[in-house]
């Protein structure tokens, strides 16, 4: 481990070499989104029955490309007398076979 006088000149030479032209970065900004533009398609939701994250879709051409699962509106009569065991169940068909293996509108 170095001396703290060598850390300091370790430093000094350092600031030197770059002539004390080091700046600091400038602050990342991130845009914030204007949900009043445009139309909601999709919601993403913390689910406690999957213990994950799933997309809940208003728009039937809705595609994701990550690996979720999506639920879509028009799936919502199907699914609403399920229990928590088959639909835990019909979200693994969905990871495994893609969001539209269960039932198309």
């Amino acid at each position: 481990m170095r001396s703290r006088e060598e850390q300091e000149e370790i430093i000094k030479r350092a600031l030197s070499m770059c002539n004390g032209s080091i700046q600091e970065p400038e602050p990342r900004r991130v845009p914030t989104p204007d949900v009043s533009e445009g139309r909601v398609i999709a919601y993403l939701i913390a689910s406690e029955v999957f213990d994950c994250n799933i997309w809940f879709a208003l728009d039937d051409d809705f595609d994701l490309k990550e690996r979720l699962a999506v639920f879509y509106a028009y799936e919502l009569p199907f699914l609403r007398e399920k229990t928590p065991d088959q639909l835990r169940a019909i979200h693994r068909l969905k990871l495994n076979f893609g969001p539209r293996s269960i039932m198309r509108k």
